[in-house]
């Protein structure tokens, strides 16, 4: 054997010996975590078997680079450390010796990235709404067409009417779920349900004219007396009473959208002139994730809610075989990790509401739609001009006019008053006996 040839072994040799030297560190770490990993309750996340099982493969791949060694043409005892037990090596054949260095990069990269693919699909779980899929349009439905108050104006298609099928025996099963009350989605699934219009979503109803369709729907279903307490401006006193939803209009709307549904507006001080949307149930939901996501502590609790939700899943499930459960709940805890990290955040002095609304909403500047430009728009935006814009869209806003006149009881001096409807996701269990 030529110099050259000794000088290759003895590098190859070495870097054998660094891979050996990688895994055992590595059986090790894994070995440690896992015996120090607690489920909530205190006891053992991981039994003796688990471990076991996990330790094999890192062996397996060890006395692979063993054999490699002795191969190449070194002894066993070197590779191996002193005083450990030497394990039974393998009797997979190999054709080829691997640079360490490139073992290394790809354990470390399958590693990642089965912890990124498990961490991504969880991730990706707790940011989508889940809403189900709109139902089969049965044609023996008992419906109505009802008319929208934005008259159609807001939307590209111009609908201005809906057609929606009445609530049945069945839908009281939704309307009784605890769950869909928690996670505030009774009112969309009802939609998904009941809104026969295939032309568009639900969620991308305007704001006025899906509450017109939710109050169909109450009306319709469960008559038109609606109970609430009202407070007494006077005299501060609070007092149960009887709301006529029928007695509910619509607000004056007169606006005519473009083909886009865009509405136009002449900013009063740079003379500006911008097209603007109203909002739809999507931009609700969205702004108020935003406005969440800025607060440190309400995205601590709210990723906590689903660790916990995420950890009583994974152990309930049956059909997910022990590795994948391993797996699964290592992205979770990351997870946890994560939101104990936040702990220390302090909460911002304000939030960006208001930019973070007319961004959604704005739509064009002078006939410039470039989003950029529009976004650096707004941070520059006069501050009269800002607020003429928030007043005319607020003014003009398609929907429901919700100021009512309570009749105030006798026994309170009788008369009455003007106060503001406050309907909520409660809407549909608040009934009269």
């Amino acid at each position: 054997m030529d110099e050259i040839e000794t000088i290759q072994k003895e590098k190859v040799l070495k870097q054998l010996k660094v891979s050996y030297d990688m895994y055992e560190n590595t059986k090790k770490e894994t070995e440690k975590k896992m015996k120090e990993a607690l489920n909530d309750d205190g006891t053992k996340k991981y039994n003796a078997d688990d471990i076991k099982k996990e330790l094999s493969l890192l062996n397996e791949a060890q006395d692979d680079v063993v054999k490699q060694y002795i191969d190449c043409g070194g002894k066993e005892e070197d590779i191996r450390k002193k005083g450990k037990k030497k394990a039974s090596l393998t009797q997979h054949s190999q054709e080829t010796i691997i640079d360490v260095a490139e073992i290394k990069r790809n354990m470390e990269a399958d590693r990642k990235k089965e912890l990124d693919k498990a961490i991504s699909a969880t991730a990706t779980k707790l940011e989508q709404e889940y809403i189900p899929l709109k139902g089969s349009y049965n044609p023996e439905a008992a419906f109505d067409v009802i008319p929208l108050p934005s008259k159609g104006e807001g939307y590209k298609d111009k609908i201005a009417k809906a057609s929606v099928a009445y609530l049945t025996a069945y839908d009281e099963n939704m309307i009784v779920s605890p769950n869909l009350y928690r996670d505030n989605l009774i009112l969309d699934y009802i939609l998904q349900e009941k809104l026969l219009s295939q032309e568009i979503d639900p969620m991308d109803l305007l704001e006025g004219d899906r509450d017109a369709i939710i109050l169909f729907l109450r009306a319709s279903g469960y008559g038109n007396e609606y109970p609430i307490s009202a407070t007494d401006e006077e005299t501060g006193k609070e007092f149960e009473t009887i709301v006529d939803l029928s007695k509910l209009k619509y607000k004056e709307f007169n606006l005519k959208g473009d083909s886009n549904g865009w509405f136009e507006f002449k900013l009063p001080v740079s003379g500006s002139v911008v097209k603007f949307r109203f909002p739809t149930h999507r931009d609700t939901v969205l702004l108020e994730k935003m406005q969440k996501a800025e607060d440190p502590e309400i995205k601590m609790e709210t990723i906590k809610r689903y660790v916990e939700d995420l950890d009583s899943y994974i152990e309930a499930d049956s059909k997910v075989d022990k590795d994948n459960k391993i797996k699964i709940r290592q992205a979770i805890r990351t997870l946890e990790i994560w939101a104990n990290g936040m702990e220390d955040e302090e909460s911002p002095k304000f939030n960006h509401a208001l930019t973070n609304r007319m961004n959604l909403l704005l739509m064009a500047v002078d006939g410039i739609t470039d989003r950029k430009y529009i976004s650096d728009f707004i941070r520059k935006m006069n501050v009269r001009d800002s607020t003429a814009l928030r007043k005319y869209m607020q003014k003009n806003e398609p929907g429901i006019d919700y100021n009512i006149t309570i009749e105030r009881p006798e026994s309170l001096g009788g008369g009455s008053f003007t106060t503001f409807l406050q309907l909520d996701q409660f809407l549909f269990l608040n009934i009269t006996d």
